[in-house]
C-alpha cells in the first residue's frame, strides 16, 4: 500500500505545482475615468511609434491612446506601472487612426525593468478590429556588456475581429507568450529613424529587459489591447518535490 500512497501524494503535488500562480511583477491596466474622452498616449507611459512609409522613418504621432470604453478584465489594479488613475473598469490601449494603416506599429513602455531570467510569461487581452492584424511581443534587452537591442517574438497573435471599442470589454481574448521555448526575431527600432522586423535571432544569455510592449507589422485596422502583464517563472519548489517523491517511489518499488 505504501507505494500507492506515495503515488497519490506525488500526483497531488504535481497538480498543486501546476496550479500555483506565478508572481506578477508588472501590470498596466490603462485606466480612463472619462465617459467621453480618450487619453493620448503621452499621458500613459506607453508611447506609440509607427513606420512612416512616406518619410521612410519612424515617428511618434497621434491617433492612439487610452479609450474611455470598458476594458478587459475589469477587476485588476496596476502593479509597478504608472496608471492615470485607480479606475479598473474603463480603459484599454487603442490605435484608431486609419491613416496609420499599412504602417508597422510599436507600442511600448520603459516604466519598469526586469531581469531577463526573472520573466516567465507576458500576457495581455487583445481585441483588434481586423482579424488579419497580428501582435508580437516586443522587448528591449540590455546585455552584460550594456549593449541594448530590440526583439520581437517569432510567434504572432491574432483574434476574431472586434467591430468596435464598445465591444472590447466583452469580446477581447487573452493572449500570452511563455518565455520558456519562445523564439525571437530582431526588431530594428531607432526612435525617429527606423522600425522594421528582422531575421531570426536569440536573446542574450543574461541581461535586463528595459522596455516591453507589442509590435504589429503592417496594421490594417484598429489595434486594441489591455492588461499587459509580466509574470515571473512558475514556482519550482513543488515541482522539485514531486520529482523527489517520484525517485523515492521508484526506489521503494525496486527494494
Amino acid at each position: 500500500m505504501r507505494p500507492l500512497v506515495v503515488g497519490w501524494a506525488m500526483a497531488w503535488v504535481l497538480v498543486a505545482a501546476s496550479a500555483a500562480p506565478a508572481d506578477v511583477i508588472y501590470r498596466e491596466v490603462f485606466p480612463n475615468t472619462s465617459t467621453t474622452n480618450n487619453i493620448t498616449s503621452g499621458g500613459t507611459g506607453w508611447p506609440g511609434w509607427k513606420l512612416n512609409l512616406g518619410a521612410g522613418g519612424a515617428g511618434a504621432g497621434t491617433g492612439w491612446g487610452v479609450s474611455y470604453s470598458p476594458g478587459r478584465p475589469q477587476d485588476l489594479a496596476g502593479i509597478h506601472s504608472a496608471p492615470y488613475s485607480t479606475e479598473q473598469v474603463k480603459g484599454f490601449f487603442g490605435s484608431w487612426d486609419n491613416n496609420h494603416n499599412n504602417n508597422d506599429m510599436l507600442f511600448w513602455t520603459d516604466e519598469y525593468t526586469a531581469d531577463l531570467s526573472g520573466v516567465g510569461r507576458i500576457s495581455w487581452y487583445q481585441g483588434n478590429g481586423a482579424a488579419a492584424d497580428v501582435f508580437r511581443v516586443a522587448i528591449c534587452v540590455k546585455d552584460a556588456q550594456n549593449n541594448s537591442a530590440w526583439y520581437a517574438s517569432a510567434t504572432t497573435f491574432t483574434n476574431t475581429a472586434v467591430s468596435s471599442g464598445a465591444n472590447f470589454g466583452a469580446q477581447a481574448v487573452e493572449r500570452f507568450l511563455d518565455f520558456s521555448g519562445a523564439t525571437w526575431r530582431a526588431l530594428d527600432f531607432v526612435a525617429g529613424s527606423s522600425l522594421a522586423l528582422g531575421s531570426a535571432t536569440t536573446l542574450p544569455s543574461a541581461g535586463t529587459i528595459t522596455s516591453f510592449g507589442l509590435y504589429c507589422d503592417k496594421k490594417t485596422g484598429t489595434l486594441r489591447f489591455d492588461t499587459y502583464t509580466v509574470e515571473a517563472p512558475e514556482p519550482a519548489t513543488l515541482g522539485l518535490l514531486a520529482v523527489g517523491l517520484a525517485v523515492a517511489w521508484q526506489r521503494r518499488r525496486r527494494g
